[in-house]
């Protein structure tokens, strides 16, 4: 990897986005800036290292940094519940969209299965809704904790 190639520091995108937002930003305007970086600065925000980045906090201040994540997180401001609103309706969006594309490749499949002769490992389309299954089964999500 050359030294163009790497990607942006954790603290370099933290105080851009401190200097465009400037003192006090509303939850809508913190989630509008990170929504708004390039695609390698919102991966290296997004990807969780930067506690790797600080090590002056304890692991006691690391706690409490992310308790008070959460607790703005789950705030009842309009402005955090129209944001978290927004986001679950897009999340709902997504499921359908690839619940549709599943269906629609389910129906090819069967199709293409219909009017050849099936491989040894059968049938193509039982085997996608095998997928499909495996894949709808939330205990099978890994948890993000």
């Amino acid at each position: 990897m050359s030294i163009d190639n790497c990607p942006p520091c954790y603290d370099s995108i933290y105080a851009s986005l401190q200097e465009k937002l400037g003192p006090n930003p509303s939850p809508g305007q913190i989630v509008d800036a990170i929504h708004a970086l390039p695609p390698p600065a919102y991966e290296t925000l997004m990807s969780g290292k930067q506690e790797d980045d600080l090590p002056q906090l304890t692991p006691e201040e690391k706690i409490k940094f992310q308790a008070g994540v959460a607790t703005t997180m789950s705030s009842s401001s309009d402005e955090a519940t129209t944001k978290l609103q927004q986001s679950a309706n897009e999340a709902i969006l997504a499921v359908n969209a690839v619940e549709t594309m599943f269906t629609s490749m389910t129906s090819e499949l069967a199709s293409i299965d219909a009017k050849n002769t099936p491989p040894k490992e059968g049938p193509f389309a039982p085997r996608l809704n095998t997928l499909h299954e495996v894949s709808s089964d939330h205990k099978n999500i890994p948890c993000m904790s």
